[in-house]
């Protein structure tokens, strides 16, 4: 998700996509319009979850995952209709969504 390039000053690393999960709400502070600065907080923390979810060795219940999935990438879509998704998350939320119980 989040492999740097060496020093050419594109991607992130691992530390920089932390910090930004990690510090949203003096991110979103940065945002004047108050109805934006609440979209963007409701998806930043959606999408946290959605990575820590991803990261971890726990067990989760599918459907409901797949349904938090769903729902986060409609809310993106409504929320922001100017932003165009990255491929890489666009993937990785329509992948989850048809995660399977194995």
């Amino acid at each position: 998700m989040d492999i740097g390039r060496g020093n050419t000053g594109e991607g992130l690393t691992g530390g920089q996509a932390s910090m930004f999960f990690e510090k949203f709400d003096e991110i979103a502070a940065l945002i004047k319009n108050p109805d934006h600065r609440i979209k963007f907080l409701l998806i930043v923390k959606r999408l946290g979850k959605i990575f820590a979810i991803v990261n971890s060795n726990e067990k989760i219940q599918t459907n409901s995952f797949r349904v938090y999935c769903r729902i986060t990438t409609d809310l993106t879509v409504r929320k922001f209709p100017w932003w165009r998704i990255s491929s890489t998350l666009h993937m990785l939320l329509f992948s989850l969504m048809g995660i399977h119980k194995k």
